[in-house]
């Protein structure tokens, strides 16, 4: 059967490195490299990762969340969000704390290192999304948000 479907994709003249899953590896590398770039230019790249900014913009907008909640906002992993909030503290850029509700509980609190690049992070936001998205109409850009969003309930739900 998957030899009769490799053959059938070869006939329609479809190429496994066109497949969304392929595209979208290339789309992830290219964000990675633009994100540095806008890093290099801000004078950020010593300070900052990718990755850092599901923790940052969202203790940008509350200084202080238990890591569920960033998973909650954010649609991260908790495994992923440890390794960053790891390197995170590391760096002095944020700290973990006893939850003053529930000491079980821990909380990250953003430290003054990371609140000072605050403009920064939203330039080099809005600059790397300028970029990816130049030149797409905006009506396109919403049917893209949307589509990606389904994906992403598609590999949430279908683990």
């Amino acid at each position: 059967m998957r030899r009769r479907q490799d053959t059938n994709q070869r006939a329609a003249g479809r190429s496994a490195l066109d497949e969304v899953s392929f595209l979208y590896r290339v789309l992830y590398d290219r964000y990675v490299e633009l994100l540095k770039r806008h890093f290099r230019k801000h004078d950020l790249d010593d300070l900052l990762r990718p990755g850092f900014g599901y923790v940052l913009f969202a203790l940008f907008e509350d200084e202080v969340l238990r890591p569920s909640e960033i998973c909650r906002r954010t649609g991260i992993k908790a495994s992923t969000l440890t390794a960053i909030v790891d390197r995170m503290v590391e760096m002095g850029l944020v700290d973990r704390r006893p939850d003053d509700d529930d000491r079980r509980a821990i909380q990250l609190r953003l430290l003054p290192k990371a609140r000072q690049t605050r403009e920064a992070n939203y330039r080099v936001l809005d600059e790397t999304t300028e970029t990816i998205c130049r030149g797409i109409p905006q009506r396109d850009l919403q049917i893209a948000k949307r589509v990606m969003r389904q994906m992403i309930e598609n590999m949430t739900t279908g683990q």
